[in-house]
Formats: C-alpha cells, structure tokens, sequence
C-alpha cells in the first residue's frame, strides 16, 4: 500500500523479461527489494477516572493511565495535563518518570513497553464554590508512530457542591433499607 504505516518485512520479489520489442535485453531478469520504511509502531492509549461529586475546597484525586498495545515499547510517552479553573494543584505522582509543573502537568514517563502500562495520580483541590470541573490528559510518544491517535486523550467531569448539598437518607428510612435488604439476603439463602 502507498504510504501504510504497518509496520511489515522488507520484500523482495522477481521480474522475468520476454518478447522485447524494439530493444534488445542483455539480462532478463531481476530481484527488487522493497525496504520497510515505516519504522517502528506503538499503540498507545489514555484512561482518566475521578469522582462524579467533588466537594468545595476538598482533594479530588484522578487515576490517570497510559497503556501501550504495542507492537514496539512506546518510548518518551508524555502525559500532559492542563487542571481545571478555580482549582489548585496538591501533586502528580507517576508510577515511573517524573511530573512537573502546578497548572499544566507534564509527566514525562519515559518507555513503556508492548502490552504495560504506566500510572499516574494526580490530586488537585475543588474550587470553593459550586459548579462542575473537566478535567483532560493528553498523552504522546516517539519516535513511533501511533496507529489511533483518537484514544490518546481521555476526560472525566466532577459536580462541585457543599457536604450538606449531598442528599442523605433520615435514621428510619436507613432503617427500613436495611430491613429490605436482609430480606431478600434470607430469601436468597432459601
């Protein structure tokens, strides 16, 4: 294919030469070679999870992680974060590389080899006021090339309000739940 970047062996093939016309052939055949020329291949991938309800002012703790499904190790994978407004940074600690950086996060993770994975948690503290925060990790390598680059970016949103914001269920309705619940647990061990 012109142009592919699948990664494939280099391939020879055979030309035969019959019935010239107009020209007279001194050798009739030859052997080409097509070299690879594509280089090597890694499919990376990123992951963001985090809470859905994020209270004012609190830790809000993202698991960020980069998976790599090969064929190569993906070297010089860097995640980059940007953390949301009205937040503040409190730390990113990646499970190889290092991170830099208080309001955009780089995370430079280094090789992450054929089916690995590489980690990163990351903690910023909730505005204080209510609203929602997004959240967005970006992750490169090279030199190789990325089949999908559409997987390389993953985001999570959180709704920011106050503790007393959060619904709670009153002492009798707690309790009622928990009768139900025994209910069907004995009805099940019949």
């Amino acid at each position: 294919m012109n142009g592919d970047t699948t990664l494939e062996s280099d391939e020879t093939f055979f030309v035969r030469l019959t019935s010239p016309a107009l020209a007279t052939i001194a050798d009739n055949s030859g052997t080409g070679t097509i070299l690879n020329d594509d280089g090597p291949v890694a499919d990376i991938s990123i992951a963001k999870n985090g809470p859905s309800i994020a209270l004012r002012g609190a830790p809000v703790n993202y698991t960020i992680t980069v998976s790599n499904a090969g064929p190569q190790s993906a070297s010089n994978v860097v995640v980059t974060d940007t953390i949301p407004a009205g937040t503040t940074f409190v730390s990113a600690t990646p499970s190889q590389g290092n991170c830099t950086g208080t309001t955009t996060i780089t995370c430079t993770l280094g090789s992450i080899a054929n089916g690995g994975t590489a980690t990163i948690n990351l903690v910023v503290n909730a505005p204080p006021i209510d609203g929602s925060i997004s959240n967005t990790a970006n992750a490169t390598n090279t030199p190789e090339a990325d089949p999908t680059p559409a997987n390389n970016a993953a985001s999570t949103t959180a709704i920011v309000m106050g503790a007393s914001d959060i619904p709670t269920l009153s002492e009798w309705m707690l309790i009622v739940l928990a009768t139900a619940l025994a209910a069907v647990a004995a009805r099940k061990v019949r």
